[in-house]
C-alpha cells in the first residue's frame, strides 16, 4: 500500500501534454503517442485504442473522476512500434469498472475501488487505496516487460516501478536483491480453533513445510471474507470480534511474492455445548476421555448394587470366607 500511494503521488505529479479538460474522453478509435494524457473521464467502448511508441514508451492517462471500459470484447487496446502493457498507467481518482467480457492493459492506480464484471480481462495490475477490487471470473495477467522496456522511459517517472514476471526485486540503490523461494502450493490444514474469550478466537494449522509465513482471512458469512492478517508461524489469535460471534477462517501460505491456496475454510468460535458432568467409577476414566455426560436412572443403578453384592458374597462362599 506505501508502493501504490507512492506510485500515485508519482503520477499526479507528471504536467499532462494533451489535457481533454472537463469532459468524458472516449479512447476508441484514438490513436495515442507517448506522453501524459488528462481528462475528468476517460472511457473506453466498443472500440480499439492504438498505442503507437517504442518497447520503452510510457503513457499515463490521469483521469479527475473515473474509469469505464464497455463494449465486452469488441473493447481493445493494441500496441503498434514495440509498446508494452507493463508502461501504460491509469491514475483513477474515484472509480475504475469493466463491463462483461471487456479489456484493458496496463497498471491501474485507483483511489477507491476497481470492479470487475464477468469474464473481464486485465493485462496489468488493479490496485485500490480506500475500497475493494471486486472479481467476477476474470483473468488478470501481470504485465511484463520485455528487453529494452525500462519503466518510466521517455516521462522520467520518480518512483514509478515496472510490473515484472520475476521472481527477484532489488532495493532502489541497486545493492541488493531478494530472489523468493518457490512455494510449496499444499494448502495448509486448520487443525484447531476455539473461542478464548468472547471476542477472540484462536486457530492453528499444519503440517506445512518450506516457509512459515501465513495469510489468514475471515469474515461472518463463508467466501465473504472481510479482513485478511499476515502471520508468522502456525498459530494466531483473532481479536475484536463481535461478540461470541462465529467466523469463517481460511489460511494459505505466502512469500514476498506471491499467496499460495487457500485451504479448506473452517467455521471457528461457535457456541459449546452445556458441561453436565462425567460418568461414575467405574466409567470415569472413559468418559472423561471423550467428555460424555451421564446420567444413570436411579432403578437401574439400584438393580446393579444389589448384583454387585450378590456377587462379592457368592465369591467370598467359595472361597471359604
Amino acid at each position: 500500500m506505501a508502493d501504490r500511494t507512492t506510485a500515485y503521488t508519482a503520477l499526479a505529479s507528471q504536467g499532462c501534454d494533451t489535457d481533454y479538460g472537463g469532459v468524458t474522453t472516449e479512447l476508441a478509435g484514438k490513436t495515442l503517442v507517448p506522453g501524459v494524457y488528462c481528462s475528468t473521464s476517460f472511457h473506453l467502448s466498443s472500440g480499439t485504442l492504438t498505442l503507437n511508441g517504442a518497447a520503452s514508451a510510457v503513457w499515463i492517462f490521469k483521469s479527475a473522476s473515473d474509469l469505464i471500459i464497455t463494449g465486452g470484447a469488441s473493447s481493445k487496446v493494441v500496441f503498434i512500434g514495440g509498446g508494452q502493457p507493463c508502461n501504460v498507467w491509469w491514475r483513477v481518482v474515484s472509480t475504475a469498472t469493466f463491463d462483461a467480457n471487456s479489456t484493458l492493459v496496463g497498471n491501474i492506480l485507483a483511489d477507491t475501488s476497481i470492479t470487475f464484471a464477468a469474464g473481464a480481462s486485465l493485462d496489468g495490475r488493479a490496485l485500490a487505496r480506500t475500497a475493494a477490487v471486486t472479481l467476477s471470473s476474470n483473468s488478470i495477467t501481470g504485465p511484463t516487460c520485455g528487453a529494452g522496456a525500462e519503466a518510466g522511459g521517455g516521462v522520467g517517472i520518480s518512483g514509478v516501478a515496472a510490473g515484472s514476471s520475476s521472481s527477484s526485486s532489488s532495493s532502489s540503490n541497486g545493492s541488493s536483491s531478494t530472489v523468493c523461494p518457490t512455494l510449496n502450493y499444499v494448502a495448509p490444514i486448520i487443525i484447531d480453533s476455539k473461542r478464548i474469550s468472547p471476542t477472540s478466537i484462536s486457530i492453528n494449522w499444519g503440517p506445512y513445510s518450506g516457509t512459515d509465513k501465513f495469510i489468514v482471512r475471515y469474515g461472518l458469512t463463508n467466501g465473504n471474507w472481510l479482513y485478511s492478517t499476515k502471520v508468522t508461524g502456525f498459530s494466531t489469535i483473532i481479536n475484536a470480534l463481535p461478540i461470541n460471534q462465529p467466523i469463517w477462517i481460511q489460511v494459505a501460505a505466502r512469500n514476498d511474492c506471491s499467496v499460495g491456496n487457500y485451504g479448506t475454510a473452517k467455521l471457528a468460535g461457535g457456541p459449546s455445548l452445556p458441561n453436565t458432568g462425567f460418568a461414575p467409577a467405574p466409567l470415569r476414566r472413559e468418559a472423561s476421555e471423550n467428555n460424555i455426560p451421564w446420567n444413570i436412572p436411579v432403578g437401574i443403578f439400584v438393580g446393579i448394587s444389589a448384583l454387585l453384592v450378590l456377587i462379592q458374597r457368592k465369591h467370598r462362599f467359595l472361597s471359604g470366607h
